[in-house]
């Protein structure tokens, strides 16, 4: 249970780290023609597109709601926004399994699971999503 806590606390620094680089910004941009919006906030420069969003790889209780029995493993992955970790899989008589678990990203301890067979979901489970 140790470990588990130091990841917590290893994630929470990142995540800090994180906050306070997005905090600072890029003064690259800047320097490229960046533009601030009608909000104040920088925009690239007209010939690059936007960035696309970026998704916290954990997953979130829309995230899991939205996850539906027959989707692949594929329409999953991009809903939750990563591949989450495979905690078992088999193959029985032509059967593939696999279950994968992602982290909540509402608190310590909250967590997803899903079960694929054959690539396709057939069960999904949470603990703790908001």
């Amino acid at each position: 249970m140790g470990w588990k806590k130091n990841v917590g606390i290893g994630a929470g620094v990142l995540f800090g780290l994180a906050v306070i680089g997005a905090a600072m910004g890029d003064p690259a941009e800047k320097q490229a023609g960046a533009q601030p919006d009608a909000a104040g906030a920088a925009s690239p420069p007209e010939n690059e597109p936007p960035a696309p969003p970026v998704n916290d790889p954990g997953i979130s209780a829309s995230e899991f709601k939205a996850l539906q029995t027959g989707m692949t493993q594929a329409e999953a992955t991009a809903i939750v926004g990563s591949e989450g970790e495979v905690i078992s899989e088999n193959e029985i008589a032509g059967t593939r399994t696999v279950m994968v678990q992602w982290e909540g990203e509402s608190g310590f301890g909250a967590n997803a699971n899903a079960m694929f067979q054959n690539g396709k979901l057939i069960q999904k489970s949470q603990f703790g999503l908001e």
